[in-house]
């Protein structure tokens, strides 16, 4: 057990720096939104996607922060964040066994612990993806853990302050970590040091709201209108049985599929075990609340159409926290032979869960491979386009699109988002839709679809980037034949400017494979934007 001790540490941070060089090559769309706010951050453009418009595209005010300072001091976004986001995960990995050690689990049980969640595949897909995703959860597992195993009362209070800080400027969920967190430590610290630190925390996050509505106009993040949770705004809209309906869903489509990524029922026993045999344990009402917290948000939030589960990972932490105080606090009722028995049937289950884990991760890395996830997980042909746009467009020209993070990091352009994740009036459209973002796209709830075409096709873009499978033979210049996109409210964009736009140039969404050779991007120009 002595050599497992040590180890299985070393072994579970070796995990995570393969799988990170493995995906080093892949960075999500998603990080390009954030890379443009940084970069005009930088320039003195102020905090904005499209100068002079005020918008909060993005979703980590802390990460932007840091990726514009790196930005300004010359460094390119795109490789620090990667090494920001690996680093973040090592550290993840190492503060979780180091909070199981202080609070005197046995080493080797802590080993196992440390390794289940190495091997978790969506920590690896998004530890080098450009993402805030690693560093939220590095946040998380740090405010939950770490500061009630901090002895000396000062101590504890920065370590209490900085997690409040912190946790909600990384991710907009983090409110709700935070907030369960000061109630509880209201409750177990009645230090004066531990109230001043509360109190300084949550004025710095008030100071942080007052200035986020006075430039943005809005108390929270575009997001949050563009990507409503369908369970409220069923709720909301008085449709109490659709509203369960879809409760029920998310707790089928998210929920389940997340806990099932964490080991499922041998990980929520050893919860249980913890929660009925570790009351002594201060860390484990944090962890507890921490992982609430979570559960909640991966209820209330929309279906994702990342790989993984990335509004679940942050939280497996303090989840598997609990599953190892679990497991420890049956080792101790347990000693002899039974004891040893169940112990090493544990470990069998622990070991075989990381094998299967790593499985899965690998079928990840094959699927990004072979091009069969979604494409904005890999941004390399966003990158492509952006580059000719750049190099192609007119000061002032404005692009239609869905994907809209490398194309606009890479060319400068003005974007006009479909999704409406930067383009507010688009977001006001899908808030109270019927039908989620999916349902809009092909046309199942059409009279939101249309809505949204009426938009677009009135802001007269002078180019539009949409998606085919299709063959095409048209030369550039030459008009582009109707009902050529892959969904429906492309096509019907379309049909609504189609006659004022041309053909301009074709990009091959994976120009090394023969048999994805007509799934492209097609970059349409309005005829009386004769590119630069």
């Amino acid at each position: 057990m002595k050599k497992l001790a040590w180890a299985l540490p070393v072994l579970s941070l070796l995990v995570v720096l393969f799988w990170g060089i493995l995906w080093w090559p892949y960075t999500v769309d998603d990080s390009y939104i954030t890379y443009r706010y940084s970069l005009n951050t930088a320039k003195g453009l102020g905090a904005v996607f499209n100068p002079g418009e005020r918008v909060e595209g993005y979703s980590s005010p802390l990460w932007m922060v840091v990726l514009a300072l790196t930005t300004w001091a010359g460094l390119d976004p795109v490789p620090v964040s990667k090494v920001l986001g690996l680093g973040a995960a090592l550290a993840l990995v190492w503060i979780f066994g180091a909070a199981l050690r202080r609070w005197g689990v046995e080493p080797w049980i802590a080993g196992f612990a440390m390794l289940w969640l190495a091997t978790t595949p969506t920590l690896h897909v998004y530890s080098s993806s450009g993402m805030e995703t690693l560093w939220f959860a590095l946040a998380v597992a740090a405010a939950a853990l770490l500061p009630a195993g901090t002895a000396a009362p000062g101590a504890r209070a920065w370590w209490i302050g900085i997690g409040i800080v912190t946790v909600p400027l990384l991710r907009p969920e983090g409110i709700l970590v935070a907030g369960l967190l000061t109630l509880l430590w209201v409750i177990q610290y009645r230090s004066h040091e531990a109230r001043l630190a509360l109190l300084a925390a949550w004025l710095v996050l008030a100071g942080w709201f007052v200035w986020r509505f006075s430039y943005y106009g809005a108390w929270l993040p575009n997001t949050f209108v563009a990507k409503p949770s369908p369970i409220i705004r069923t709720f909301a809209g008085g449709h109490l049985g659709f509203g369960a309906f879809k409760l029920f869903d998310s707790l089928r489509d998210n929920l389940l599929p997340a806990l099932a990524e964490q080991g499922g029922t041998l990980a929520l026993f050893l919860v249980l075990a913890a929660l009925a045999l570790k009351r002594e344990v201060g860390a484990l009402w944090s962890a507890a609340l921490a992982a609430a917290a979570g559960t909640f948000f991966v209820v209330y939030a929309r279906s994702d159409w990342m790989l993984g589960f990335r509004f679940a990972i942050p939280f497996a932490a303090p989840f598997l926290f609990l599953a190892a105080l679990g497991a420890d606090g049956l080792r101790e009722r347990m000693r002899g032979p039974k004891g040893r028995g169940l112990g090493l049937l544990a470990a069998a289950c622990v070991s075989w869960w990381c094998v299967w884990s790593t499985i899965q991760t690998g079928e990840y890395l094959s699927r990004h491979g072979q091009g069969t996830v979604n494409t904005a997980m890999n941004a390399e042909v966003y990158e492509r386009i952006g580059k000719w746009l750049g190099e192609n467009s007119r000061p002032g020209d404005r692009l239609l699109a869905y994907e809209v993070g490398a194309v606009a990091y890479a060319s400068g352009i003005y974007i006009i988002d479909q999704h409406g994740l930067i383009t507010p009036d688009v977001a006001r459209i899908v808030q109270w839709a019927e039908g989620d973002y999916r349902e809009i796209r092909i046309g199942k709830d059409r009279q939101t679809m249309d809505r949204i075409v009426e938009y677009c096709a009135a802001q007269r873009p002078e180019w539009f980037l949409l998606r085919t499978i299709r063959p095409l033979a048209v030369a550039p210049g030459g008009p582009v034949p109707a009902g050529i996109a892959m969904d429906a409210m492309q096509n019907a964009v379309l049909d609504k400017i189609g006659d004022s736009m041309v053909f301009a140039e074709a990009f091959q969404m994976r120009p090394d494979s023969p048999h994805w050779k007509d799934d492209r991007y097609l970059l349409l120009r309005r005829r009386d934007a004769a590119g630069g």
